[in-house]
C-alpha cells in the first residue's frame, strides 16, 4: 500500500477581501500557501508551519473548510508579520479577487480550495 503524503494549502484573506497567490519557484504557476504534513502533524499544524515557513505571516484562527484525497484546505484571515520568501519555494506572491482565479495559472486545487472558501 503506497503511502500519500497530505498537503494542508491556507486560503489567506486580506482585510480587502482578496486572497494571497504564491508563484512557485521556477514555475509560471500560482498555488496557495502551504505544504505538505510532517509524519505525526496535523493538518492546521502543518497549515501553519508552512504559511510560516513560505511567506513568513503567523496565521490565527485557521478553520478548515474542505478536504481531497490528498489535501486539506484551510482559511483565514487572521495573520501578522512581515512577508518573507522562502525563495528556494515560492518566487513572488499576489492578492488577487477570489472571483477572478481563472485568470491566472493555476492548479484544480487551487480553484478548488477557492470554491471551497466562497461557498462558506
Amino acid at each position: 500500500m503506497d503511502f500519500k503524503v497530505k498537503s494542508s494549502k491556507v486560503v489567506i484573506v486580506n482585510s480587502d477581501g482578496n486572497v494571497m497567490l504564491v508563484k512557485i519557484a521556477g514555475k509560471e504557476l500560482y498555488d496557495l500557501p502551504g505544504g505538505h504534513q510532517e509524519p505525526g502533524e496535523t493538518a492546521v499544524n502543518a497549515a501553519i508551519r508552512e504559511v510560516k515557513e513560505e511567506v513568513g505571516l503567523d496565521i490565527f484562527h485557521v478553520e478548515q473548510i474542505g478536504m481531497t484525497d490528498r489535501k486539506d484546505f484551510f482559511v483565514t484571515q487572521i495573520f501578522s508579520g512581515e512577508i518573507k520568501l522562502q525563495e528556494e519555494e515560492v518566487s513572488e506572491y499576489i492578492w488577487i479577487d477570489p472571483r477572478k482565479v481563472r485568470q491566472y495559472n493555476v492548479t484544480d486545487e487551487v480553484q478548488k480550495g477557492i470554491a471551497l472558501y466562497h461557498m462558506q
